[in-house]
C-alpha cells in the first residue's frame, strides 16, 4: 500500500506541474493581449504627433528663363563661291534677327569660332555682341586673312555668357585667286631698286667722307642705266589701190511733211501703293520678302510659319513654287 501511494503522489506531482505548466501558458496568453494593446496606443500617439507638427509649406519651383534667338538673314557682303585674291585680308559681315517673342540679348554674348581654317583668324577666335531687343536686327562681322589655299571655309557659332550655344549658325565660304607672278616680279623689282638705292647712298658717304680728307672733292659715281634691247622694225605694208569715186547721185526733191497730230494727253501714272505694316512673329521676314517682289502676304505667312522664321529656306520654297506655276 505505500509502494502503491508513493507511486500515485508521485504521478499527481506530476500533473500538478503539468497543471502549472498551463497555468504558465495561461498566463503568457494575458501578457500577450496588452501588449498588443500597448502597441496599439503607441500608433494612436504617434499619429497625433504627426497631425500637431505643422506642415513645412512647400518651396515654388522657380519658372526657367526663355533661351536667346538669333534669325540669319543674309550675307551683307562675300556671298558663298565669291573670289577673292590671296593674301588680302577682309571683313566679312552677317546680318541677323532677334525675333518679338524672343527675349533681349544679355551682356557678355559672343561670336566664336566653330570649325574650319582657324590660322585664317591670326588668333582672334572670338567677338563680342552687342544688344539687341526683340523685333531688332544686328549685324555682325569678323576678321579674315585670306590663305594661298584654292578655298576658305570658316563657320561661327552663338554663345551667351556661360557658353551655351544659341541661334543659327554663319560661316565664310570663298573661292582664293592665287598671287600672280607679276606680282612676284614687281615684289623682287622693288626690292633690288632699294638695295641699290641703299648702295648709292652708301657710297655717296663714303665719297662725303674722302671730300673731308683730301683736298679735291671727289664726284660721285653715276650709276649706268641697262641699255634696252632695240624692238626689230616692222616690214612696210605694200600700199592698197585706190577705189575709183562713185559719181553722186542726183538729189532727190524733199517731199512736203505731213502736218502734225494733236499729241493727245498723257494719262495719269497711277501712284504706287504704299508699302503694308507687317505685324506678328515675322514682320521682319515678311517686310523683306514684299521688298523682293512677293507681295502675296497670306501665302508668305504660310512658308514662314513652315520654315520656322527660315527666310531662306522660306524664299527657296516661294522661287521653287513660281517656277512651278510658269
Amino acid at each position: 500500500m505505500k509502494v502503491h501511494r508513493q507511486r500515485h503522489g508521485g504521478h499527481g506531482f506530476g500533473h500538478g506541474g503539468h497543471g502549472f505548466g498551463h497555468g504558465g501558458h495561461g498566463g503568457g496568453h494575458g501578457f500577450g493581449h496588452l501588449f498588443r494593446r500597448f502597441g496599439g496606443f503607441r500608433n494612436r500617439c504617434r499619429a497625433f504627433q504627426q497631425q500637431q507638427q505643422p506642415q513645412q509649406p512647400q518651396q515654388p519651383q522657380q519658372p526657367q528663363q526663355p533661351k536667346q534667338q538669333a534669325v540669319f538673314l543674309r550675307d551683307l557682303n562675300f556671298p558663298d563661291d565669291e573670289v577673292v585674291n590671296a593674301g588680302q585680308t577682309i571683313r566679312k559681315e552677317w546680318e541677323f534677327l532677334n525675333p518679338k517673342d524672343a527675349p533681349k540679348w544679355e551682356e557678355g554674348n559672343k561670336l566664336v569660332f566653330d570649325s574650319g581654317d582657324k590660322s585664317a583668324l591670326q588668333g582672334v577666335e572670338e567677338t563680342s555682341l552687342p544688344v539687341c531687343n526683340p523685333g531688332e536686327s544686328v549685324v555682325l562681322s569678323a576678321n579674315i586673312q585670306i590663305p594661298s589655299t584654292e578655298k576658305l571655309y570658316v563657320k561661327f557659332r552663338l554663345v551667351d555668357a556661360k557658353g551655351t550655344t544659341f541661334g543659327d549658325q554663319c560661316w565664310a565660304q570663298l573661292k582664293v585667286r592665287p598671287e600672280e607672278k607679276d606680282q612676284k616680279v614687281q615684289k623682287s623689282n622693288s626690292s633690288s631698286s632699294s638695295s641699290s638705292s641703299s648702295s648709292s647712298s652708301s657710297s655717296s658717304s663714303s665719297s662725303s667722307s674722302s671730300s673731308s680728307s683730301s683736298s679735291k672733292p671727289v664726284e660721285p659715281v653715276k650709276l649706268v642705266e641697262p641699255v634696252k634691247p632695240v624692238e626689230p622694225v616692222k616690214p612696210v605694208e605694200p600700199v592698197k589701190p585706190v577705189k575709183p569715186v562713185e559719181p553722186v547721185k542726183p538729189v532727190e526733191p524733199v517731199k512736203p511733211v505731213a502736218p502734225v497730230k494733236p499729241v493727245a494727253p498723257v494719262a495719269e501714272v497711277p501712284k504706287s501703293k504704299p508699302e503694308p505694316v507687317f505685324e506678328g512673329q515675322f514682320a521682319a521676314q515678311l517686310q523683306q520678302l514684299y521688298r523682293m517682289g512677293f507681295q502675296e502676304q497670306e501665302l508668305n505667312e504660310y512658308m514662314l510659319t513652315q520654315a520656322r522664321g527660315n527666310l531662306e529656306r522660306a524664299l527657296g520654297w516661294l522661287l521653287e513654287m513660281g517656277q512651278r506655276r510658269k
